[in-house]
């Protein structure tokens, strides 16, 4: 009678079991699918995020052992100023790199999303929030390409210069399997469609850091790679590498800065602030520590008396800058409570769109489990709004700043 219940029990969890399992799974999928919902509506056509994808421009920076930081800053120059060993047009019809930017460009997310769980989708209602998606993902291959440039044309130069008597093709070779290799360094999902079928399985944090903090995260990485190696050499190109990454996202946070913050906000900024972020390096690259790293900063401050700024690049990723998305709330409730004073109609604007882009989002979740044309209909129409209203939001910061200006 023992064994018999013993055997009952056990038939009990081996059907249990992989229900159990089959439930796991498929809640996951829900939630990657509703997470990737947000990612393209939050991303797409939006300023900062934009961008933030120039800086894989410095992907291989410091990924070399044959040169180093200063002579790829030199062939940096060369190559923005076209004198260059080799163009970008070049460089990504290399056979080596066909593997890595296969399939990056118009087209490749639209040919995704034509037959997504097995129902046909309206691709011309979505049709403007793919182009902004896809418009990323050309963006992050072009300066990937920009990178390999340099790296190609600093290993090219140096190696030419210490053997005058190597021949086109052992330079060109040799030249190139540098660039292969310190792009593989920064390994990475390829394209938004890997990135976005990869977020079906990572959490919000996860997805957050793969979308908007590849390269700043990758670049850390590297930083602590070189400085383990030891010695002086290790330790200078791994502060070269940390500088570079981090001036490079202080000088295009500032850019934002300056077109987008209100008069307040430009009297509030101080140049100390950039240069002191800069020495944050990658960390003031990556969702939600770059922030936290300025939070603690802020509170060092109120604890010594002090007042030393620090900008982490938290505007250039969506709502990684909690004071803005506080103050951004806050707006929002004065203008549905008709308020006046002290609200602009720069405000009112702002505050409608940011309740337009909310309404998307849900509307996009809940038509992700609807069927037929017209949950695929709101579905797309929803992303396009979004898209449109990221736009919307970044001309109308824009508008405020320079009329402030103008006062």
């Amino acid at each position: 009678e023992g064994v018999a219940q013993l055997r009952e029990w056990a038939r009990g969890i081996n059907l249990i079991a992989p229900q159990s399992e089959v439930a796991t799974v498929t809640a996951a999928r829900i939630m990657g699918a509703m997470l990737g919902v947000q990612a393209r509506g939050v991303l797409s056509l939006r300023s900062g995020t934009n961008v933030k994808q120039l800086t894989a421009a410095f992907n291989t920076l410091g990924g070399s052992d044959v040169v180093g930081g200063r002579e790829w800053l030199t062939s940096f120059g060369r190559v923005m100023g076209r004198c260059g060993v080799m163009t970008m047009k070049e460089m990504a019809a290399r056979p080596e790199l066909a593997g890595r930017f296969a399939g990056w460009g118009l087209g490749s997310l639209r040919r995704a999303v034509e037959n997504r769980r097995g129902k046909a989708v309206n691709v011309r209602s979505e049709a403007l929030n793919n182009v902004g998606m896809e418009a990323l993902e050309w963006e992050d291959a072009r300066s990937n390409v920009f990178s390999a440039c340099v790296m190609y044309d600093a290993v090219y130069r140096k190696l030419r210069k210490m053997d005058p008597d190597m021949s086109e093709a052992e330079l060109d070779e040799a030249a190139m399997a540098e660039v292969v290799r310190a792009l593989g360094r920064k390994s990475q999902p390829l394209n938004f469609r890997q990135k976005a079928l990869d977020a079906t399985r990572m959490s919000i944090w996860k997805m957050g850091g793969m979308f908007l903090g590849s390269e700043s995260i990758n670049t850390f990485h590297d930083c602590v790679s070189l400085a383990r190696r030891g010695g002086a050499d290790g330790w200078k190109r791994a502060a070269e590498v940390w500088l570079t990454h981090g001036i490079a996202l202080q000088l295009l946070q500032a850019g934002l800065d300056w077109l987008t913050d209100d008069d307040k906000r430009h009297k509030e900024r101080s140049v100390w602030g950039y240069v002191f972020g800069s020495l944050l390096g990658p960390l003031s690259g990556i969702p939600f520590v770059s922030q936290g790293v300025q939070l603690g900063v802020m509170g060092l401050n109120s604890m010594f008396d002090c007042k030393v700024p620090v900008y982490a690049c938290s505007g250039l990723m969506p709502f990684a800058d909690v004071q803005r998305t506080v103050g951004s709330v806050k707006r929002d409730i004065k203008v549905l409570r008709g308020q006046k004073q002290g609200v602009s109609w720069e405000d009112k604007c702002l505050a409608y769109d940011d309740l337009m882009r909310s309404g998307c989002a849900l509307v996009a979740s809940g038509a992700l489990f609807g069927k037929g044309k017209g949950s695929a209909l709101a579905y797309g129409s929803a992303l396009t709004m979004s898209a449109v209203g990221n736009v919307f939001d970044f001309l109308l910061k824009t508008t405020r700043t320079f009329a402030d200006d103008r006062k």
